[in-house]
This record gives structure tokens, C-alpha cells and sequence, in this order.
């Protein structure tokens, strides 16, 4: 992936030659950022896809916008769309107070992009220069508020929380079809991509940028740079609880796996268990699988591509996998696995809902499958007898965050 900021240029450099004199990783300084004027066209025109919303009622942030319903078919699916009620002709003056979260003071907008609505919470008064976005889990539709406090409290940096409209089924946020016309997860990932390229342009400092997030919000996060190419404005993300859609004829139960890796150590490759007994007690050998809550995954995944194809195979039945997909998942879609940042995944396993509960083995071929730039580490942390997300609540993500993006 091509790097066209100068200070991003600088940062590897450095990097390199700390490694090349034998310096440790750990004690690099963080990237610099490349701040809203290092931006190219490609990031400008995603930031140029989401529109800002007059927001009539501030008290009811969704009165932004004008949503549309389709009739459900026979299975019970449907899709919508959000347009502005009013377009917002200065994004400066059609903030309004946030009033979901305690702790800094927030400014709150409403957007819709790719006729899906949704709000961004941003920090306004945290003077640093360094700045983190975070996507909640499943569709996006709550803020993760709880780790902004925590980073606020701790650091000066700001932050920007993402949420989506509620969407299909009322959870299914930004993976909500738009139109009747199947879809695919890259096409909708685009719209968190606008989300990142607009909030780096607009509400980021000109120091580092950040995300993290949980379960599928590190589905959006880590697509965006995957398959949309923002990398050049992110300058670390940590993952908790996946990004799991490696291989999602595998989570339908439509292509099998025979190796996995170890929870406790993802560059560890494994057939069972007992290889990855050396790495501690109780440690595990997973691979991509369907997932035990599979109605969650079967409904998201059958409505993004508008298809009844995601639905475990009955007992001797011979696997047939759903070609569309393949182009939905990271192993086969085609997207960059060279990442220019640092990378962290913080994981929880064997708790009552450890993370073997969703898309384990599909999170550890990503782990793998990332090529990290020189310079810029990928690093895997399980944490055991925790639940799914539990590194985002108990302060491993966040001293994992302080210490990488350099936070004080």
C-alpha cells in the first residue's frame, strides 16, 4: 500500500533503522499522523460519500432523518433506507449536544451515507492531538462509551463514537440493505470507510489516528482498511472479539477446515489440542467453523446478499459453497493484507462467552494472514477465562491503546 504523507514516511524510516540497530519494537515512537492535509483524493472522495443532517429535535437525534421501509418477503426480509430531512449545508453548525454518554464534553451529528443514517459522538475540549474511533459490536448501533470514558480519563486524547440507525431486525445497523438488489460485506463496509475518512478530515487532531473496536465492529474497522484503502489516515487499530467474516461459507457450515491455530498464541498453528498444550493450561486449538449463536450470523449474512444460502447442511450431506460468498470474506475477496500500522488483537477465551463462541478460528487466519510493515508489529493477547469483548471493560485494551498510540 502506498504511503504519500511525508511524517508517515519519516515514522517507518525511523522504525526501520531502530530494528535494523537492534532496538526493540515496543519502544518506537508512535506514528505522527498525517493530519487532514496528508489525505489523498481516494480518502477525500469516501469522506465526500457521507452527507451531515440537520438534526430538527435534539433531543430525538433520529428526527435527522426521513426512513423508508420495504414489505417483508416470505422470509421475513426486508430493507430500508435514510435520507436527510434537511441536508446540512456546514457540518460546523449542525452539531448538537450529546446527551447519551457521561464524561468530556461531546458534540453529536447525524449522517447518512449509502442511504444509511447514522451519528458520530466526538470530544471537543481534550487537548491532545491524537484521536481514536470506536464501533460497537453486531450492526454498530450503541456507542462504546464505556472505553471512551476510559481513554478520556486517562489520556488527553479525543475521541469519535460511531452508531448506526438500528436497521434490519432493529440491531443489524450499517449491514442494513439499502434496495432489493443482493449485496455484498465489501460494499457495505464502504460506508464505515466514508465514516473513518470523514471523521479523520474533520473531527481528528493532527496527531495519530486510531480505531478499536468489538466483535463486528472490528468487522468494519479492519474492512475499511482491508477493502477500502484507508490505511494511509490510520495509524493503529485494535481489534477485540475478531474481525471474524474470514470465510464465511465456513461459518454457514458449506466448507470445512482441518488445522486451526492456538487461542493462546494465533501464530501457532494446530490440528488439535494437544499442540497447544506448551502454551499454558487449557489451551485450545480453533478453526473456522460455524459458530454456536449461528442465527445471528445466518440473518446477517443471508440478508446482506439477499439469499436463503446460509443454512448448515444436513447430516451426510455433501458441503456445497455459496459462491457470492466468497466474495464477502476476507480470505477470498481480494483485498490488502499489507498493513502500514500497528496492529493489535485482544482476546478472551473460554469464559462463559469466549470468543471461541464467535468466529475464533476465523479471527486467528486474519492475525495470520496480515503482512505488517516494517516497523509496524501485529501483536495477539488472549486473555483467559474472559468473555466475548471482556478486554474492552477490564482494561487490557485500553493500557494495549495508551501504549501504542503513546498516550500520556
Amino acid at each position: 500500500m502506498n504511503v504519500s504523507a511525508t511524517p508517515r514516511l519519516a515514522a517507518l524510516l525511523g522504525a526501520w533503522l531502530m530494528m535494523a540497530c537492534g532496538g526493540p519494537i515496543a519502544s518506537q515512537e508512535p506514528p505522527a499522523g498525517t493530519g487532514p492535509s496528508g489525505s489523498s483524493s481516494h480518502v477525500r472522495e469516501l469522506a465526500a460519500d457521507l452527507q451531515i443532517c440537520t438534526v430538527p429535535n435534539p433531543r430525538h437525534p433520529d428526527s435527522a432523518f426521513v426512513v423508508t421501509k420495504s414489505k417483508a418477503d416470505r422470509h421475513g426480509d426486508y430493507y430500508m433506507t435514510w435520507r436527510c430531512r434537511e441536508p446540512c449545508p456546514d457540518w460546523r453548525e449542525c452539531h448538537v449536544p450529546d446527551r447519551s454518554v457521561r464524561g468530556a464534553p461531546r458534540r453529536a451529528l447525524a449522517f447518512v451515507v449509502d442511504g444509511m443514517g447514522g451519528h458520530v459522538a466526538y470530544t471537543t475540549d481534550h487537548g491532545g492531538d491524537k484521536t481514536l474511533l470506536l464501533h460497537d459490536g453486531i450492526g454498530g448501533t450503541g456507542y462504546l462509551s464505556s472505553l471512551a470514558r476510559a481513554i478520556e480519563e486517562r489520556s488527553d486524547a479525543g475521541t469519535v463514537m460511531v452508531r448506526w440507525e438500528p436497521g434490519f431486525k432493529g440491531t443489524w445497523g450499517w449491514f442494513t440493505r439499502t434496495s432489493a438488489e443482493a449485496s455484498r460485506i465489501p460494499d457495505v463496509t464502504r460506508r464505515v470507510a466514508s465514516v473513518i475518512a470523514w471523521a479523520h478530515e474533520h473531527l481528528a487532531g493532527s496527531g495519530a489516528f486510531g480505531t478499536a473496536g468489538c466483535s463486528m465492529g472490528t468487522q468494519a474497522t479492519f474492512g475499511a482498511v482491508y477493502w477500502h484503502d484507508v490505511d494511509e489516515v490510520v495509524d493503529y487499530q485494535l481489534f477485540s472479539g475478531g474481525p471474524g467474516l474470514w470465510d464465511i461459507n465456513a461459518g454457514c457450515g458449506l466448507r470445512t477446515y482441518t488445522s486451526g491455530h492456538c487461542d493462546l498464541d494465533a501464530g501457532v498453528a494446530c490440528g488439535a489440542d494437544a499442540d497447544c498444550a506448551r502454551l499454558g493450561e487449557g489451551s485450545r486449538c480453533d478453526l473456522p467453523r460455524p459458530i454456536p449463536p449461528f442465527r445471528l450470523y445466518q440473518a446477517v449474512v443471508n440478508h446482506v446478499h439477499a439469499t436463503q444460502a446460509c443454512v448448515i447442511p444436513r447430516r451426510g450431506a455433501v458441503p456445497e459453497p455459496y459462491a457470492p460468498f466468497d466474495e464477502s470474506g476476507f480470505a477470498f475477496s481480494g483485498g490488502d493484507w499489507d498493513i502500514d500500522h500497528p496492529v493489535d488483537f485482544a482476546m478472551d477465551v473460554r469464559g462463559r462467552d469466549g470468543d471461541e463462541n464467535w468466529a475464533l478460528g476465523d479471527t486467528m487466519r486474519v492475525f495470520n494472514d496480515i503482512e505488517s510493515a516494517a516497523g509496524y508489529e501485529k501483536r495477539w493477547r488472549a486473555t483467559a477465562d474472559s468473555n466475548h469483548c471482556g478486554a474492552l471493560f477490564d482494561g487490557v485494551a485500553l493500557e494495549m491503546i495508551l501504549s501504542r498510540m503513546g498516550l500520556r
